[in-house]
């Protein structure tokens, strides 16, 4: 089975940490229960759903604008 992410190994991408916007270089990447997760190591892990590419549309999605 083959199983294709949205983003790779050494990858820098947005998400919502601490209740502020953060940047973190993803270093880990698992499938758990179905979920693809992202971390910067295998233990700090948010669903594929949660990271962006830019802060712009990490932003747009927080404000309901889309992803």
């Amino acid at each position: 089975m083959e199983i294709k992410t949205k983003f790779n190994l050494g990858d820098k991408v947005w998400t919502i940490s601490q209740c502020k916007a953060a940047q973190f270089t993803i270093g880990f990447i698992g499938v758990y229960d179905g979920v693809i997760v992202y971390g910067s190591d295998k233990y700090n892990l948010i669903p594929e759903s949660e990271c962006f590419a830019t802060k712009d549309k990490l932003l747009k999605y927080v404000a309901g604008d889309g992803d």
